[in-house]
């Protein structure tokens, strides 16, 4: 839940006095001082577990190694909005519109991709069933979820749902046996699953958003042209990544749920 703009403001005094005395905690130790001097242009989220703050822009000129380059290397596989280098990194108009593209993109391998929603709606209650059929012959099935709660359904069906903390654990052991069948929550990006490690991804749902700032983002303004473009994107490229094969390899099936 966003603390309204006008309570946060009247409350800045006793919120960084309150933060201050905090600062020597692991979640200040080293964020306190980016944007104690810019509370007031930061959103406060609030939820049942934890207090967020988040600034409205990154304040890159409080850190100098990021500040002072003299080249700045950005890597992304899909950059939906390039405005975004500009406005939160400071990049000139000249070199975000003048970015490095691969001429062809030979690395993904193939791909072979499902809906079977759109097929016959009344495949859907039966996917998480035939997932732990595929893996018990020896595949690995990997399941992506924008929720925990979300992953319920999966768990019943006798699929493991990762913890958040033991997702670089998993992620290797997928990568050394076979036979796994796991679900990740909220974990479209930053996965590498090459070969037998992967050979059936479901993606059950879009992505929420991480931060609170995200999912509020996502919440207030669904119909968005940049964020419902972004949900697939993200989707795509978690399906690209996780599924990411040699040339000459076996394809890889993927289940979407739509």
């Amino acid at each position: 839940m966003p603390v309204p703009y006008w309570a946060w403001i009247d409350s800045q005094q006793q919120v960084a006095r309150i933060l201050a005395g905090l600062r020597e905690t692991p979640p200040l130790t080293f964020t306190w001082d980016l944007i104690k001097e810019d509370l007031p242009a930061c959103h406060c989220f609030i939820s049942g577990k934890k207090l967020q703050i988040t600034p409205h822009l990154v304040p890159i000129d409080l850190i100098p190694s990021f500040a002072k380059a003299k080249r700045r290397f950005f890597l992304s596989a899909t950059l939906i909005d390039d405005s975004i280098l500009l406005k939160e990194f400071g990049v000139a108009k000249e070199a975000a519109t003048a970015t490095i593209r691969p001429p062809i993109v030979g690395d993904i391998g193939e791909r072979m991709v499902l809906a079977p929603s759109l097929i016959d709606k009344s495949l859907e209650p039966e996917i998480p069933g035939l997932c732990k059929k595929i893996a018990e012959k020896g595949y690995n099935v990997v399941v992506l979820v924008p929720s925990f709660k979300a992953g319920d359904r999966w768990e019943k069906a006798g699929a493991i749902v990762v913890p958040k903390d033991d997702v670089g654990a998993t992620v290797e052991k997928l990568r050394v046996s076979k036979g796994n069948y796991v679900v990740l929550a909220n974990r479209y990006d930053g996965i590498d699953l090459p070969d037998d490690a992967c050979r059936v991804l479901v993606l059950d749902g879009v992505p929420a958003g991480e931060s609170y700032y995200e999912q509020h983002i996502t919440s207030v303004r669904s119909d968005s042209a940049l964020l419902t473009a972004g949900s697939p994107r993200r989707s795509s490229r978690a399906s690209a990544a996780a599924c990411a094969r040699e040339r000459t390899s076996a394809s890889c099936s993927s289940a979407a749920r739509t």
